[in-house]
């Protein structure tokens, strides 16, 4: 039986992966194709930029990116992970490797915490 912080842990992961396609319109960020959710038959993925070593980087919604499942899995995971990450930070700027940085370091809130901040920051997306 599942744990009440393990149950948290995977809503916060639904919440997180929510955000980042919606905030995205369901389309990659890096080829504009449309995800299933808005009439496209492309399946959708929602990436982390940086790895992610705590919970403040894991569910940092900068630390996200929408790509089909093509791109992450073929060309992030893939032979082209190289080219891909060239393409992301031309997408997301070079900064953001070094904002992840800082949140490599940082010490995680409570992950009820986290789960209620990714409520607060869907609840905008949906305004």
């Amino acid at each position: 039986m599942k744990s009440e912080k393990k149950k948290c842990f995977d809503r916060c992961e639904e919440l997180w992966k929510e955000i980042i396609k919606k905030r995205a319109r369901y389309k990659s960020e890096l080829s504009g194709q449309k995800g299933k959710q808005i009439g496209g038959d492309v399946i959708l993925h929602a990436h982390h930029i940086a790895r992610k070593p705590n919970y403040a980087l894991r569910f940092s919604t900068k630390n996200g990116i929408c790509l089909t499942a093509y791109e992450h899995k073929r060309g992030i995971h893939g032979e082209r992970e190289e080219e891909y990450r060239e393409k992301i930070k031309a997408v997301k700027g070079q900064d953001i490797y070094d904002q992840m940085n800082l949140l490599r370091h940082r010490n995680s809130p409570d992950i009820f915490i986290i789960e209620q901040e990714l409520l607060a920051e869907l609840d905008k997306l949906s305004e």
